[in-house]
Order: C-alpha cells, then sequence, then structure tokens
C-alpha cells in the first residue's frame, strides 16, 4: 500500500493508497483506493480554572466523496496539485479509519434474507 497526501486543485487534502492511471507512457489519472478527505477543525484549549485559552486546531477524516459508495476513484492529473507523504499521524489516522470502514456494514450494503412464504 502506497499511502499518499494528494492536494487538489480545489484545496481538498485526500490521503489514499494511490496509484497510476497510465496509457502507454503518460499518465492520465491518479487511482485513489479507500480515498478520505482530512477535515480541520478549530476546539478551544481550557486552561486552568476553566478559562478560554488558544485555539487548537484538530483533524478528522471522512470518506471521499462523501456520498459514494465507490472504493476506488480515478482524480485527473489535471485536479491534482500535489501527491506528497504524510505526516506518522496523518498515515496512522488514515490506516485506523480504513480499518473502521472495512468492518462497518450499512443498510445499503446487504439486504435482508427473504424467507418468508407468501
Amino acid at each position: 500500500m502506497t499511502v499518499k497526501l494528494t492536494i487538489l486543485k480545489t484545496g481538498e487534502n485526500l490521503v489514499a493508497d494511490v496509484k497510476e492511471g497510465v496509457v502507454g507512457d503518460k499518465t492520465i489519472s491518479y487511482i485513489l483506493e479507500d480515498p478520505c478527505a482530512v477535515i480541520n477543525y478549530m476546539t478551544d484549549v481550557v486552561v486552568d480554572g476553566g478559562d478560554q485559552g488558544e485555539k487548537s486546531v484538530s483533524v478528522y477524516m471522512e470518506r471521499w466523496p462523501r456520498y459514494s459508495k465507490e472504493h476506488v476513484v480515478a482524480v485527473s492529473v489535471d485536479s491534482v496539485m500535489t501527491i506528497l507523504e504524510p505526516k506518522d499521524e496523518i498515515k496512522q489516522l488514515y490506516l485506523t479509519n480504513i480499518g473502521k470502514y472495512e468492518h462497518q456494514v450499512t443498510s445499503t450494503d446487504e439486504q435482508p434474507d427473504s424467507d418468508q412464504s407468501d
């Protein structure tokens, strides 16, 4: 697995197992397997006495694209700004999240058995 941080021209930060989509000797797309968007959010740091201190940036990940059932997504080369090695913490968070997603069963993935007779 080649886990990379892909930054799109839209500004989205994606972590995925990245492969090149090649035709002949030319890369025409990047194939992202199990892509997750890295989402930043601000939290208040509470100091002793209950006073609010500085703001802290935290991250979480969610499947990308959010409303798709697909686990493999082709992204055109023109949509990508750069592909980088993620920080160790981001890579570990990704691997942990992918493990959770792989074991998650949703009602759209499974249909109940129908043993009822009319």
